[in-house]
């Protein structure tokens, strides 16, 4: 938009006067007249304020009130794994300030929601064993993996309360069924040796106490199982080896070592 031109001033400076000499055979001679040098009074040399009119780009519009808008807030409901989460945390924090029974209520609830829960149930387990509901336990331990047999805790678990009652052979089947998933696990080979000597299965016991000592040599134990095996195998010189290198290692107790050198004798 072009800018409003500024108003002309309404009034102009006051025009000078005129003089006209007389002609001098009508009028006498007469003395001469100044002509003014008084300047002019400011007002009348002043032009006139101008009235100054604002530019705008658009017409002024009256303001729009606001609308009040309401923004229902979206809550998402928890999913069964959240849920079951936060119901594993309170039962911790329960077993923490010493209220076993309120927490096992709470550990089977967060079975019921996730059964699936990677500690609830070993935290469960612990809590019943330590209670002696051994039977409670087991059932527990079952469950587990029925769900997934793929938990080496859970079958070693299992298989320690099945030793406690005597149920030595559904123990080792036990820990069979989970081998696929437990090869690299040196104390799980260890313990299916154990009940395998146990069960007079010697030769089965021999190849589980070398593969278990394959992962860790230097478990004094686990050489002195294998020379009792490779002895009720007939093995006697593999034996000898076996109790020599259980002593070497400097890791049995005086109990222990005292046998060993019994044996080597």
């Amino acid at each position: 938009m072009q800018p409003v031109p500024a108003l002309l001033p309404t009034i102009q400076a006051a025009p000078q006067p005129i003089l006209v000499p007389p002609k001098p055979e009508l009028v006498p001679p007469q003395p001469e007249l100044a002509v003014s040098t008084q300047p002019v009074p400011a007002q009348l040399n002043t032009p006139a304020p101008t009235k100054q009119i604002p530019v705008t780009d658009h017409p002024a519009t009256p303001a729009t009130p606001a609308i009040p808008t309401t923004i229902a807030k979206q809550v998402q409901p928890l999913t069964p794994v959240q849920v079951a989460e936060n119901t594993y945390r309170k039962a911790t924090s329960l077993m923490q300030q010493g209220r076993t029974e309120e927490s096992i209520n709470e550990l089977n609830r967060t079975l019921a929601i996730d059964p699936h829960h990677p500690q609830a149930r070993l935290v469960l387990v612990g809590l019943l064993i330590d209670n002696k509901r051994n039977a409670e336990a087991e059932r527990q331990l079952q469950q587990g993996l029925a769900l997934d047999s793929t938990q080496p805790e859970l079958s070693m678990l299992l298989a320690r309360l099945l030793t406690d009652r005597g149920a030595n052979h559904e123990a080792i089947k036990t820990l069979e069924r989970g081998l696929p998933s437990a090869e690299n696990l040196a104390d799980y080979q260890a313990l299916l040796a154990t009940l395998l000597e146990r069960t007079g299965q010697h030769k089965s016991a021999i190849e589980h106490y070398l593969a278990a000592l394959k992962i860790a040599p230097q478990s004094g134990v686990w050489w002195i199982g294998l020379g009792i095996a490779l002895q009720a195998d007939g093995q006697s010189e593999k034996s000898r080896n076996a109790f020599i290198q259980a002593r070497a290692t400097n890791s049995l107790n005086a109990d222990l070592l005292t046998y060993v050198e019994q044996q080597l004798k």
